[in-house]
């Protein structure tokens, strides 16, 4: 996968200069994000013909960017992908083909969500060991209609990996908060700047919240995958990367001077 940039997370401030919204922005890179995935490593069986088969996304960096108040895109079909041209079908000799025989297969009618078909999705991620934020393309081996219920289309949903890019963030260093380093946003700049700095520990919960938001997802194999699918599927048992339990105790926040920019003000807490 090709590295597409930074990101930064940003709140919305409501009148009452509390975070009402968050987005995690992604920014940068050269082009747009490309990914090759063999068909193996999310259909099971693959007919003999597509054997060697793989698809490559060329996706617009905003097309990966997750929506307000969320750290995922929504699930896609594969068939969907194929349909508008998001993806392209090369041979086992790495030569582009036409997408018809592939797209016949995964758009085969199925009656439940162990159906033949894929969908795919973006998502913001954090690591195990709370150093890193990643984007990630996941995969579940359905098709999306199938993929309804909340712990399924939801942020802590369980996942296979299709490959990961490290974000350019800054991150706090974890003596008062933790996670990235957040840009907020109103349409009333002096009084939200004067709350935001007379109210230091209500604006350091609102950072924690959102950073808490950032998940440590639950990955599955191809063959694990099918087997979650195929029974009453249980809750995913993703962890928060950045959670509010470990922030340091007795620790006052304290902003310094905020560097106005065109997009926004930016708040270093210390």
């Amino acid at each position: 996968m090709t590295r597409p940039g930074a990101c930064t997370s940003s709140s919305n401030l409501d009148e009452q200069h509390k975070a009402s919204a968050f987005r995690l922005c992604l920014f940068g890179g050269d082009g747009p994000i490309r990914a090759r995935i063999a068909l193996k490593a999310f259909l099971q069986p693959v007919p003999e013909q597509l054997t060697g088969y793989s698809i490559q996304f060329a996706c617009p960096i905003d097309h990966a960017t997750p929506g307000e108040n969320s750290t995922v895109t929504p699930w896609t079909d594969v068939e969907q992908l194929l349909r508008d041209g998001s993806v392209t079908v090369f041979n086992e000799e790495e030569e582009e083909v036409e997408k018809n025989q592939v797209l016949d297969f995964v758009a085969q009618p199925g009656t439940d969500k162990t159906c033949v078909g894929a969908s795919f999705r973006w998502a913001v991620t954090g690591s195990d060991d709370s150093k890193q934020i990643r984007l990630e393309l996941q995969c579940l081996p359905t098709q999306a209609k199938y993929l309804n219920r909340a712990h399924l289309k939801g942020d802590n949903s369980v996942y296979m990996s299709m490959g990961a890019i490290p974000l350019r963030v800054e991150l706090f260093d974890g003596q008062v908060a933790r996670g990235p380093v957040p840009l907020f946003f109103s349409t009333q700049g002096d009084d939200a700047l004067a709350y935001l700095t007379d109210n230091p520990d209500a604006v350091l919960e609102d950072i924690m919240e959102v950073n808490d938001r950032i998940l440590c997802m639950e990955q599955l194999t191809l063959e694990e995958a099918l087997t979650y699918l195929k029974k009453r599927t249980r809750a995913a048992r993703g962890f928060p990367a950045f959670p509010m339990d470990k922030r340091p105790k007795n620790k006052r926040a304290r902003i310094e001077t905020p560097v106005n920019t065109e997009s926004g003000t930016v708040l270093i807490l210390q």
